[in-house]
């Protein structure tokens, strides 16, 4: 775990110098070093280092901007995402992968779904709010029709049984500005 976790340091400080190449021959090997053990075996520690490695890794892998590394991006997120589910940073990578495809072949859908799933999972706070009602004008300015769904479901599956008003209204007046901004809503 101590290996895996210096070697995860030397791949994200050359990574933070854009050295990308060199960041992901380091961040490679602390990943195989870590998943080259049992999951049983490693400490609280120890899980909590492999998703960071994880996170280093799909950071460093989409920072190359390579069809090619995306794509290996995406499949460490499905891989984690088969072992732990739903989580939010699981959520995150996926529509962090997803917005940094080209306008020509974004996908939608998926980004939609994956709001979705994010409206149904996260905890609710000021930032996580923002942080939704954010990636949601930037799939609307996407030219999704979708967005309005979304809000409604945000409104009523989660704001309105929770009761706050500023939640309430924030998204309100959003859900209000987009709907008037599409001719057939």
């Amino acid at each position: 775990e101590q290996l895996a976790d210096t070697l995860q340091d030397i791949g994200t400080n050359l990574s933070g110098k854009g050295d990308h190449e060199m960041a992901l021959k380091w961040l490679r090997r602390a990943h195989a070093l870590i998943n080259g053990q049992e999951l049983e075996r490693l400490s609280t520690e120890g899980l909590e280092i492999r998703m960071a490695i994880h996170h280093d890794l799909i950071q460093t892998l989409l920072a190359t901007r390579s069809p090619e590394r995306v794509q290996e991006a995406d499949d460490l997120v499905s891989y984690v995402e088969s072992e732990i589910g739903d989580k939010p940073v699981v959520l995150h990578w996926k529509l962090e992968i997803l917005q940094r495809s080209p306008g020509e072949i974004f996908d939608v859908d998926a980004c939609s779904s994956t709001l979705r799933r994010m409206v149904r999972s996260l905890d609710l706070s000021d930032a996580t709010l923002g942080f939704l009602l954010h990636n949601i004008k930037e799939l609307r300015d996407r030219g999704s029709r979708l967005v309005i769904g979304l809000l409604d479901e945000l409104l009523l599956t989660r704001l309105l049984p929770c009761g706050n008003m500023d939640w309430i209204g924030k998204t309100l007046v959003r859900r209000i500005w987009m709907g008037t901004m599409e001719t057939e809503a």
